[in-house]
């Protein structure tokens, strides 16, 4: 009876598997890194501004992008409307976006003047696609924060990663 050994390939292969094994059981059981959740709720809020954007351009008014510090949530509503009549577009839930948990605000936002609603006015999109870029805010996530603004030619949504001053 002939002994066979493995051969190099076979051990380099056995060795990937494990190395690759270990690294996705590691990236579970740690879970999100800050800077990713960070990047993720970012992503979020501006596919909600352009989605916003793109109503106001589509229906030819104005929308307005308010924070309600109560409920931590953004909201979009057209002006002359009371602001309990968000709008739902084409039928989709209504546009709403929820501050997720552990995140917060700059507090110059939040210090702001509130509507009769109780809510801050952040930006104004117009029907031709531009806005008012009512002011500038952070959104913080532990040390890590990413600055948003609006172009005032374009609409679209600037952000900027930086490092928190604490």
């Amino acid at each position: 009876m002939v002994c066979r050994r493995f051969t190099l390939l076979e051990l380099m292969v056995v060795i990937a598997i494990i190395a690759i094994t270990t690294t996705l059981a590691v990236s579970t059981f740690r879970g999100e890194s800050p800077a990713q959740k960070l990047r993720n709720a970012s992503l979020g809020f501006e596919a909600y501004c352009a989605r916003v954007r793109y109503a106001a351009m589509e229906n030819g008014s104005d929308r307005v992008v308010a924070f309600d510090p109560a409920a931590r949530r953004f909201t979009a509503e057209e002006p002359e409307l009371p602001a309990e009549n968000t709008f739902s577009g084409d039928g989709r839930p209504p546009f709403v976006w929820e501050l997720p948990a552990d995140f917060e605000l700059d507090t110059e936002m939040l210090n702001a003047e509130t509507g009769e609603n109780g809510t801050v006015e952040v930006f104004r999109f117009f029907s031709d696609g531009s806005a008012n870029a009512s002011r500038e805010f952070i959104l913080r996530f532990r040390k890590l924060q990413r600055r948003f603004a609006v172009s005032p030619l374009t609409g679209l949504l600037l952000a900027k990663e930086e490092e928190a001053v604490l």
